[in-house]
């Protein structure tokens, strides 16, 4: 509030107001429960718009330099940190700047990145035309840079209570006199101001709060409301909970399970998906409007923008996480998540109404090669419901380190992870890829894998727990689902990492390239094989068992000349003819960033022994050192005469590899490019580089790919031209790999 007050006393002084003005201004509020407003990339995002869009076109000129190098992951890719703070110096440095006011509300609210965003303003604070406003909640570690630079004036609040307070009074007069009720009743806008005076002790959220209840009510319930109301914040939100357990008939349980939701939630939630993971009814779930009107009858913990659900301020989140057990949780945090984790699951298989059956081609996408680049969200989002219950399920079941009861009981005993698995593994899949959250899904498995790989903790056995067993037994005829989870985790692992790539870039794929050149030994082949693309008859030629390959990643647009690991492992870089290094996640092969600025191909690539620094050799007769974190470019080593062919460092670890793809494609119904095999141009499956020809051979409807290995692949087309789409066919498979020979057509 008090930022608020000094931006409406610059901006009418600034190209804001007026485009004769000299100065500028540009400002940004960091939101902790909003993961758009909540991190450093997002803070220069937005005070480089207000700067360029808003007061100075001619600084576009900066933006335009660098998207060129970066593209679209520039605005997009939360690792664009490198490029923003370049863009953001170059405009800094406009010989047309005269002055600017940059304003950052709340840098305690910037949960990710708030280290390297202070450590940026501190360095470009003694700019002398450039002044920073900074607010925060008091912070030791940030408090100490502050007072280690000779630039910086601090100004603690609780050391000017009489002037915040003398604010707060005025920010009561300007908010009270736009309250209708009170409008023509002087007198009683006088006693409410002097009331909320007395009670407001300097903060602006509590008055906030208090004029947005009195603006519900009449003038007559006026005067009750402001003399009920407590003093202090945890006071306020207390009395509003209470007031939601004094609504009627069924409200006061919807009020406390939008709550629950919101509260535990790992993002911010769309209306759809609170109506879904709240479990609200049938007839509230699936209705927006009815949604809203849920919230705003759950006191004014929440606020609705652009549809999107969030927190009126952080405090009202931590009031409910740190006093909500006895009000809106079932009994603890963990039984909280759990029954998030159950509304998750039943939304995605159909049993609420609000929720939608997980299904294969979901979008109804033309054709199978279609690529996700390519594709639309419908108007009416068969997924808009359950997107958040698609992302988040396992990180509410395993919440918070899988070993509460409840997560043991799903894993263990009846089995319903297992069930949902192995009835819609795949169609979970093809959702994540079509909201581009493949790579979270990788770590969804992993997270399940290593939970169920875990001892199980029982106490002592009991005469009732050894009754229980038996009933189990006697019922489910089976006593642990863990063996059989653990196995079918470990393939799906397996499965993802091999096919991802293609997963990514075409999802009906999953149902194409993934199952055919699966290990005809792979359960989630054998398990939805039936769910294959319709033109698909029979396979031979496929290997029966998983090998030493794990994963392929694809993203450079020339040759990959160089591999390295992280000396932990957990990161890969990539050097190519692209003239870029790219970064990776080693563990789901998520990409990360690209690093630019060689002017030719780059050859070879190393990590510090510290794994901070990457180092980049090119035929450009230049070593590059960038930041392994940020990807920052840090410094350039010249010097070399020729190509600099091998960059080393103690403990980096480096390997490289070369495939050759090309083909031979035959004239046919079915083609074979590169990559694809197509019908008619079209493109409908997509080959592992496992599984690229050598040479191809068509007869009828039998395709034969000749592998470099000596080894041949044998696809079985069917006649049928019923797009993959509309049918699933039901033909069998031929899962013999032999040198030589065809299978038997049916």
């Amino acid at each position: 509030m008090l930022l608020c007050g000094i931006i409406n006393e610059l901006e009418p002084k600034t190209k804001l107001a007026s485009r004769d003005a000299n100065s500028m201004l540009s400002y940004f509020f960091c939101q902790a429960t909003v993961p758009k407003l909540s991190n450093a990339q997002a803070v220069l995002r937005g005070l480089i718009y207000m700067l360029v869009n808003k007061q100075q076109p001619s600084f576009r000129s900066h933006v335009r330099d660098r998207f060129k190098d970066t593209g679209e992951p520039l605005f997009s890719n939360a690792e664009a940190w490198p490029a923003l703070c370049n863009i953001f110096l170059d405009i800094l440095r406009d010989p047309s700047l005269h002055r600017v006011y940059l304003i950052v509300d709340a840098l305690d609210e910037c949960v990710e990145g708030q280290d390297k965003l202070l450590k940026f303003v501190l360095q470009e604070a003694q700019w002398p035309r450039v002044k920073w406003i900074i607010s925060s909640r008091n912070n030791i570690a940030q408090s100490r840079k502050l007072d280690d630079s000779q630039s910086i004036l601090s100004l603690e609040l609780q050391e000017n209570t009489k002037a915040v307070s003398q604010a707060v009074d005025a920010y009561i007069s300007e908010t009270t006199s736009g309250i209708k009720s009170l409008q023509d009743n002087p007198p009683l806008q006088r006693y409410v101001q002097q009331v909320l005076r007395q009670k407001a002790e300097g903060t602006f959220l509590w008055v906030a709060l208090v004029v947005q209840e009195l603006e519900n009510v009449g003038s007559y319930e006026v005067r009750q409301v402001v003399d009920d109301v407590p003093k202090g914040l945890d006071d306020l939100y207390a009395r509003m909970v209470d007031q939601i357990s004094r609504l009627q008939k069924q409200d006061p349980e919807h009020c406390r399970h939008v709550l629950l939701a919101a509260t535990l939630a790992y993002r911010p939630l769309q209306l759809l998906e609170l109506g879904v993971i709240a479990g609200l009814p049938d007839a509230i779930s699936g209705n927006a409007k009815n949604i809203q009107e849920i919230i705003n009858k759950s006191g004014s913990f929440l606020t609705v923008r652009d549809k999107t659900v969030t927190f009126v301020h952080q405090s009202a989140k931590d009031y409910l996480v740190n006093k909500g057990e006895s009000t809106i949780f079932p009994s603890s945090l963990a039984a909280g998540h759990h029954v998030m984790f159950q509304r998750s699951l039943n939304a995605m298989t159909g049993r609420y109404s609000g929720g939608v059956l997980l299904q294969r081609n979901i979008y109804g996408l033309g054709h199978p090669g279609a690529l996700i680049h390519s594709v639309q969200v419908p108007n009416r989002d068969p997924l808009a419901s359950i997107r958040y219950s698609c992302e988040f399920w396992v990180d509410h079941l395993c919440f918070p380190n899988g070993e509460n009861p409840e997560c043991l009981r799903e894993l263990m005993n009846n089995g319903i992870v297992l069930e949902f698995l192995r009835g819609h593994l795949l169609h979970w899949l093809e959702a994540l890829s079509l909201m581009r959250r493949l790579s979270h899904g990788v770590a969804s498995i992993r997270k399940l894998l290593l939970v169920a790989a875990q001892p199980r903790k029982d106490t002592a056995p009991t005469l009732i727990g050894l009754l229980k067993d038996a009933k189990k037994l006697v019922l489910h005829h089976s006593t642990d689902t863990a063996p059989s989870l653990k196995r079918f985790l470990k393939d799906t692992e397996k499965f993802v990492l091999s096919h991802g790539s293609i997963m990514e870039r075409a999802p009906l794929q999953i149902y194409g390239s993934a199952l055919v050149f699966s290990p005809t030994s792979s359960e989630v082949r054998q398990q939805f094989w039936e769910e294959r693309l319709s033109f698909i008859r029979s396979v031979a030629g496929i290997r029966a068992r998983w090998g030493a390959h794990q994963q392929t990643l694809e993203g450079h647009s020339g040759w990959v000349n160089t591999v390295a690991f992280s000396p932990d492992g957990k990161t890969v870089a990539s050097g190519s003819d692209d003239h870029t290094i790219r970064l990776w996640d080693a563990a789901t092969g998520a990409y990360q960033r690209a690093l630019g600025g060689h002017s030719a191909s780059v050859s070879t690539v190393a990590f510090s022994p510290d794994g901070k620094t990457v180092a980049s050799g090119s035929d450009d007769h230049t070593i590059r050192l960038w930041d392994a974190a940020t990807g920052a470019y840090q410094r350039a080593l010249g010097g070399h005469s020729a190509s600099v062919s091998a960059v080393a460092a103690s403990g980096a670890s480096r390997y490289s590899s070369v495939l050759d793809t090309s083909t031979k494609p035959p004239a046919a119904l079915f083609s074979v490019d590169s990559e694809w095999i197509t019908r008619d141009g079209e493109e409908i499956l997509w080959l592992p580089p496992d599984y690229r020809a050598q040479c191809v051979s068509v007869y009828k409807h039998l395709m034969v790919l000749g592998h470099g290995s000596g080894e041949l692949t044998f696809l079985h087309f069917s006649s049928d031209q019923t797009t993959a789409q509309t049918e699933t066919a039901a033909g069998s498979h031929t899962t013999d790999r032999t040198p030589h020979g065809y299978p038997p057509e049916d």
